[in-house]
């Protein structure tokens, strides 16, 4: 059926997508820092850890609704964490001190019967509740004077990282683990904390973002097995695509306009400033571009709705002029064309514009004001 083919269209994406990232991220560390194999000096992984401490015991009586979310191997994929079906246990307030996650913590597989998975990793970028993990994840917590843990992570990936990983992997009764000391003896260049933040400032210029690809593979793995499960259980048939037709044409429509919400709910952040401040209510489109792609690097959704690339003042995404000229033809704003740098937009319609952004998720729209607290009352030349 159509629908099937669309959502196993969309997962092989993804996961071509994520294959393509793994290439680029070893691309960029190696053009920066070097070939670490052939580095003149190296360091123990242990120089920038604060600390390393394994989780709770898998022998504890879980529950799917009561307790704090304790995160199993199976939740942490390859660069993202999976929350859509978290295990819960009761813990102590004790426990919940002393096991839960602070932003930045990496979680690493220790021990699994499966050779390859042992070294997968990913961060905790933060959660709306206290999130703790079991013994078959270490959770490492970086001096990040020293070590970033976003540079750590991209090492990790690196043919080099992955063979360091390998060679402290030991192998006992079925189960393959390394255990703390053999992580904290992985080699690992360090840089200054001042040449990581330009490493990761360009991984993210070049539109890599490991975690939201995960998270996009996810997803759509989840939604295709779920249509799946649904085709064999006789609900997903051709009578129930007729019978929702319109659902489905409503969600494709409204996936659509998103990002132009998401351009429309800048600008009228932009506009209900400028009226506070007594300023004049107009945007460059050029600055629009840095709000949108910096929406999409530091904003906790981690959503993508604009490819970007390296350009003359910046980041560029075309596809912004032509949504910016829909919402001009719908009557939101206007757009008063000028040199590349100096083209300016108007929120025209600002009680339209209310209307239609009440549709705009509250993520995104949190998102939103979060990135113009930080960045809106900038100039444009210190923007760019």
């Amino acid at each position: 059926m159509q629908i099937l083919q669309k959502a196993d269209e969309i997962r092989r994406k993804r996961r071509q997508a994520q294959e393509l990232v793994a290439r680029i991220l070893p691309t960029i560390f190696y053009a920066m820092f070097g070939d670490p194999g052939q580095a003149s000096q190296l360091y123990p992984l242990s120089t920038g850890i604060e600390s390393i401490r394994n989780g709770l015991s898998r022998r504890r009586k879980s529950s799917s609704n009561e307790g704090q979310i304790v995160l199993r191997i199976q939740d942490v994929g390859d660069g993202a964490i999976d929350f859509s079906n978290v295990n819960r246990i009761p813990l102590t307030d004790d426990e919940v001190v002393s096991f839960s996650l602070r932003e930045g913590d990496m979680l690493f597989v220790r021990v699994n019967g499966n050779r390859d998975l042992v070294g997968r990793n990913a961060l905790f970028k933060g959660f709306s509740e206290p999130v703790a993990h079991n013994d078959h994840l270490m959770r490492i917590r970086f001096k990040q004077d020293k070590l970033l843990p976003e540079y750590v992570a991209a090492f990790l990936r690196t043919p080099f990282g992955k063979h360091e990983i390998a060679s402290k992997v030991a192998t006992s009764a079925g189960n393959h683990t390394i255990n703390q000391e053999g992580l904290g003896n992985i080699r690992i260049p360090i840089p200054s904390v001042r040449q990581q933040k330009i490493f990761l400032d360009t991984v993210r210029a070049h539109g890599v973002s490991l975690d939201a690809l995960q998270c996009g593979k996810l997803e759509a793995e989840n939604l295709s097995l779920a249509l799946i499960n649904r085709a064999f259980t006789g609900e997903l048939t051709a009578e129930w695509e007729k019978e929702n037709a319109e659902w489905i044409a409503e969600r494709q429509a409204f996936y659509e306009r998103l990002p132009r919400l998401l351009l429309l709910a800048f600008l009228q952040e932009k506009s209900k400033r400028a009226e506070r401040e007594a300023l004049e209510n107009v945007v460059l489109v050029t600055a629009l571009m840095k709000y949108a792609f910096l929406f999409q690097m530091e904003g906790a959704s981690r959503r993508r709705f604009y490819h970007f690339v390296p350009y003359h003042y910046g980041p560029f995404a075309k596809e912004i002029y032509t949504d910016l000229e829909k919402l001009q033809q719908d009557g939101f704003v206007s757009v008063n064309d000028g040199e590349e740098n100096k083209t300016k937009i108007t929120l025209t319609n600002p009680a339209k514009a209310a209307a239609a952004l009440a549709e705009l998720p509250e993520d995104l729209q949190e998102d939103v004001a979060t990135i113009i607290d930080r960045y809106g009352d900038l100039d444009h030349r210190t923007l760019l």
